[in-house]
């Protein structure tokens, strides 16, 4: 089935889950649709509560510099109880061959 992507879109994809609090942001794959700059933001919370309405959540953004063909993770912000140390992604531009790395919450600055 034919799907329209925007270029610059950032699609981050996940494990299928039942609900979320199931849900496992320490595995990510991250697709970039070259083409023109994009930018995505990841938000987590732990999924079980309301506790995100007093703060209890962490971001961090997906950056996606087309002329550089570079991905910056910009640094975590926030927190929650049961939030991973480190997370996972598989990063790759479509149709290409990725990288994976380990994201500890510190910017990091990844060349495709």
């Amino acid at each position: 089935m034919p799907l329209f992507v925007k270029a610059g879109a950032i699609l981050p994809v996940g494990q299928a889950v039942c609900c979320t609090d199931q849900y496992d942001f320490s595995d990510l794959m991250i697709t970039v649709y070259p083409g023109c700059d994009g930018n995505f933001r990841i938000y987590e919370d732990a999924g079980d509560s309301y506790d995100y309405e007093i703060g209890a959540y962490a971001t961090y953004d997906l950056l996606w510099n087309d002329l550089k063909r570079e991905l910056t993770i910009t640094a975590l912000k926030g927190e929650y109880s049961g939030m991973a140390d480190t997370r996972k992604l598989q990063v790759a531009i479509v149709g290409e061959r990725g990288t994976t790395i380990t994201f500890s919450g510190k910017e990091t600055v990844i060349g495709l």
